[in-house]
């Protein structure tokens, strides 16, 4: 037979639960936790309704002032309070100051511009005058080490003219692209000197920018190692010289051929004087190496 077992429970009222002194205290810890809930929120409403909603169009506002949109305005704040009204009246008024400053800074920019494209004109002009005036004085000297050092003057000219023609052709205040300058330089020696012959020039030139005062002592740099080159690398006419401008935490400019000329003994005392007073202003270095089995190659590096 299968037991059944029976449980009874029995309760009856506590004296002390749900009384009197049980309510009170309930409601003496509810009310305050209440209070300061229902305070929070009504705080919280406040301010997002009178300050912080106001603070977001005044964020909105000061950032379309950020992207130079000085004509923004923000209608909202017109119901906004008195002190919120008069500190977007004092970001529009600064707005308004910033954009006329930035007119005039732009009318000053442009000005400047103008007037360094307009000294690079005329340094352009006047070396120019300067190089015809050494061409009519070397054609009224004898063949000779008089005249090869006129020829070289003008040459040195024609170098910085083609830097302030590039300067003046693109604007920029004091800063000429290699790539835009070296070739050009190359192709005007190697048309002065001996495009007739059979000598080619190859040019391998990274990109970058120079600073004017830059650029005038690397082009110098290359038309002295250039010109001694083309006049002494290959005396038959035929054969290569190489350019290269390359960029490795530094630059380095090498001009290169695999010619006997240089290399049996051409006296270049006073272009190595030179050349090396110009990585000397570069703050870097030149040197001229002769290579295992003839040609020579001639480097300058200087820091960027």
């Amino acid at each position: 037979d299968m037991q059944q077992s029976i449980y009874v429970v029995f309760a009856e009222p506590h004296p002390n639960v749900f009384s009197e002194a049980w309510w009170r205290s309930l409601f003496v810890f509810v009310l305050p936790v209440l209070a300061i809930i229902l305070s929070s929120i009504a705080i919280w409403r406040g301010v997002d309704g009178i300050v912080l909603r106001w603070i977001a169009q005044l964020r909105l506002l000061a950032q379309a002032f950020a992207r130079g949109e000085y004509r923004a305005r923000a209608p909202g704040l017109k119901a906004a309070p008195a002190e919120l009204r008069d500190f977007a009246a004092d970001l529009h008024r600064m707005a308004l100051a910033i954009e006329d400053r930035d007119g005039k800074l732009q009318e000053s920019l442009a000005e400047e511009q103008r007037l360094v494209r307009e000294v690079h004109h005329r340094v352009r002009n006047n070396l120019q005058v300067m190089m015809s005036m050494l061409s009519l004085q070397a054609q009224r000297i004898a063949p000779g080490p008089g005249r090869v050092a006129l020829e070289q003057a003008r040459l040195r000219m024609s170098a910085l003219a083609l830097v302030y023609q590039l300067g003046y052709a693109s604007g920029e205040q004091g800063v000429i692209a290699a790539a835009d300058l070296l070739p050009e330089l190359v192709s005007r020696l190697h048309a002065e000197i001996r495009e007739a012959d059979a000598l080619r020039i190859t040019t391998e030139i990274t990109d970058m920018s120079l600073a004017l005062d830059t650029a005038v002592s690397v082009s110098i740099w290359l038309s002295e190692t250039l010109v001694h080159a083309l006049r002494h690398a290959y005396p038959d006419g035929e054969g290569e010289i190489r350019v290269r401008l390359v960029r490795d935490g530094h630059a380095s400019l090498c001009v290169e051929d695999d010619g006997p000329g240089l290399a049996v003994g051409v006296d270049r005392s006073f272009s190595i004087r030179l050349t090396q007073a110009i990585a000397r202003q570069l703050a870097g270095t030149s040197r001229m190496e002769t290579l295992i089995g003839g040609g020579s190659v001639s480097t300058l590096e200087f820091p960027l």
